[in-house]
C-alpha cells in the first residue's frame, strides 16, 4: 500500500509539473479566450491531477 501511494504521488507531481509548464509556454493569446482564463485552468490544476491519483490507487 504504502509503494502504491507514494508511486500515485509522484504521478501526480508529474503530472502538474508538466502540464503548469505547458500553460507557462503558451502564446499571450492563448489566455484571452474565456475557456483558459486563469479561474478555470486553476481549477483543473486543483482536480485533475488528484483524480489521476485516485484512479491509480484502485
Amino acid at each position: 500500500a504504502f509503494l502504491l501511494g507514494w508511486s500515485a504521488e509522484r504521478l501526480t507531481m508529474r503530472l502538474r509539473f508538466l502540464v503548469f509548464e505547458n500553460v507557462l509556454r503558451q502564446d499571450v493569446a492563448y489566455f484571452d479566450h474565456p475557456g483558459h482564463s486563469s479561474g478555470k485552468i486553476c481549477t483543473r490544476f486543483a482536480t485533475d491531477a488528484p483524480n489521476i491519483k485516485s484512479v491509480k490507487n484502485t
